[in-house]
């Protein structure tokens, strides 16, 4: 529903704006409400719960967080699909990001009843599309210069190559005569 989309990140704000007011206070938080939507499906719930509980930890300061500790993810272990459309979810980055996790969540329900039905699971949903960092190289910051002229060799054999003689020179047939002199 619309109107919870903003829980996740209004908590994390909520729990910032506490701390630096009372630095010395705990925060708790069941964080089950979060995605109370997607029961039956433990991956979803527990990739939600590893995000929000990264982000609510590291960049907010919560102190604790009640959660079935048997099932926890860590935030590393997510596919990189799943963290994008859990962060999506959490932070409420996309209208779209409830579709997106429902469109996941009816892959992992078929996926486990695949398994139950011993069948190959079905075709993963492609989403949107992750954005991975580019790496960077040195010679990615050499600035370019202008050549004038193509590069010269460096390798001996090409350096001194001598092209080989021009094999049809000697032919002389009447009709290739006449072909080489209007040329």
């Amino acid at each position: 529903m619309e109107e919870h989309a903003n829980y996740g990140i209004d908590f994390i704000k909520a729990t910032k704006t506490i701390k630096e007011t009372c630095p010395y206070v705990k925060i708790s938080g069941g964080i089950s409400n979060l995605s109370f939507g997607f029961r039956g499906v433990t991956k979803i719930r527990e990739s939600i719960h590893a995000c929000f509980l990264h982000h609510a930890i590291t960049e907010s300061g919560m102190d604790v967080g009640i959660v079935n500790a048997k099932e926890m993810y860590h935030i590393n272990d997510l596919e990189p699909d799943m963290l994008q459309i859990c962060e999506n979810l959490v932070f409420n980055k996309i209208p779209e990001a409830t579709d997106d996790m429902l469109e996941r969540t009816n892959y992992e329900r078929a996926c486990i009843v695949a398994k139950k039905e011993k069948k190959a699971p079905p075709r993963k949903p492609r989403g949107r599309p992750v954005k991975i960092p580019r790496m960077t190289f040195d010679y990615d910051n050499i600035a370019p210069v202008p050549a004038f002229e193509p590069p010269k060799p460096t390798s001996d054999a090409a350096q001194n190559y001598t092209p080989n003689p021009y094999q049809n020179s000697k032919l002389t047939h009447e009709k290739i005569l006449e072909i080489r002199a209007k040329s």
